[in-house]
């Protein structure tokens, strides 16, 4: 029975390192660009800056002519045309807050676009932990697999007692188990990758290994720049420069509309210049007008204290990222340095009073397990900083 085992275990190794050969290595950027190619969300929203384009060229269209087919003597019908217009600081006002709605939806973009970057990096490293934390159970279910083996040899054998085999049994039991789960989330890890990049092809990533940044040591003055051209920030300029625009085009419909028109008001023969007629729009219900532009200045308030809320967030989230960076950096200096290190002599010490006799199972399965935590407490240090690197990136939308 043990050695079928073994030789199952073998076969699978060798599988499984064949599967690996053969997969097509994809790197985050790689990914990042192609998920930016198939996703819709983002497609939708160039659809969106192109539609605002065109609507700039509405904001300087005029109304429809009014044509007009009646009797003014009672004698006869006549026809005649009327156009009117609004004062020419209006259409320009309604062609500059068009420009700038446009560009919001840029902005707006660019957000979406940072955001859908961060969640393809999420991803991506979270396939990575996967991968990295599958490889340390398939170690582990495989020692312990030997061992519950050689635990069960040993109990027909009288050499130890039914306490010290099912506990080795027991240990092996939940180690396959969080092995085959492993894999299961490596398998989830690609075809989340697969689904934002539309490949179909097998596909594996990059080790994992701790990331740098730039902004983890930098000072407040460096900070402060970085927070001021973030998209979010950049987007809640945009939107106060958008009420400011709107308070602009009120005002100037503060100014009289303009009217011309062709009509024949009397007989047949009445000349070409007495036929038209021009009219003049007078602004007498001031009233309306400044509750129009009240209004907007109230919205340029809001925007005003929703881009300062937006800032204080931002900040908050830009140092809490970076205080979780610095913690989990400090942490795997203290891992590389010393943790690492000790897992791997207390494995071989441990190794050693085992084969000597002077550890029993229960004791030498304790202490392995201990330093497999050890090493997989790493690989989750490494994830949790390089994730506090992936969000202070997606706040400066890179």
């Amino acid at each position: 029975m043990f050695y079928s085992k073994a030789t199952f275990v073998a076969t699978l190794f060798a599988i499984s390192v064949h599967l690996a050969s053969a997969q097509q290595l994809m790197m985050v950027d790689e990914a990042i660009v192609l998920a930016m190619d198939t996703s819709f969300q983002l497609r939708a929203e160039a659809f969106q800056i192109d539609a605002d384009r065109l609507m700039e060229k509405k904001a300087t269209h005029i109304p429809d002519p009014e044509l007009i087919l009646e009797s003014t003597t009672g004698d006869f019908m006549t026809i005649g045309v009327q156009q009117s217009f609004d004062f020419p600081t209006v259409y320009a006002r309604q062609k500059q807050l068009a420009q700038q709605q446009t560009i919001l939806s840029e902005k707006a973009s660019n957000i979406s676009a940072a955001a859908f970057k961060n969640k393809v990096r999420t991803a991506y490293l979270e396939w990575q932990l996967e991968i990295a934390e599958m490889r340390q159970w398939k170690t582990q279910d495989s020692l312990f697999s030997i061992l519950s083996q050689a635990a069960d040899r040993q109990y027909l054998a009288g050499q130890i007692d039914f306490v010290e085999k099912s506990y080795a049994n027991l240990k092996f039991s939940e180690v396959h188990s969080q092995y085959l789960t492993s894999v299961t989330g490596v398998q989830r890890g690609m075809q989340q990758i697969q689904l934002y990049t539309g490949m179909t092809d097998s596909i594996r990533p990059s080790e994992l290994e701790k990331g740098t940044g730039d902004f983890v040591f930098s000072n407040a003055s460096v900070d402060e720049e970085a927070i001021n051209t973030t998209p979010v920030l950049a987007y809640y300029q945009q939107s106060e420069r958008i009420s400011e625009k709107a308070i602009q085009l009120e005002r100037s419909k503060v100014f009289p509309d303009f009217t011309i028109g062709y009509l024949n008001p009397a007989d047949k023969n009445t000349p070409f210049p007495l036929r038209l007629r021009f009219g003049l729009s007078v602004p007498l219900w001031f009233w309306q007008y400044g509750t129009s532009i009240k209004a907007a200045e109230t919205k340029l308030e809001v925007a005003r204290y929703t881009s300062s809320a937006g800032r204080q967030e931002l900040t908050q989230q830009w140092l809490e990222a970076k205080n979780d960076a610095l913690k989990y950096y400090e942490a795997l200096n203290y891992f590389e340095a010393e943790g690492l290190a000790q897992a791997n002599e207390l494995t071989e010490a441990s190794n050693r009073m085992f084969a000597a006799g002077q550890y029993d199972y229960i004791k030498y399965l304790t202490t392995l397990t201990d330093a497999f935590q050890v090493k997989r407490q790493y690989l989750e240090l490494v994830r949790n900083y390089n994730q506090a690197l992936i969000t202070l990136q997606y706040l400066i939308g890179q």
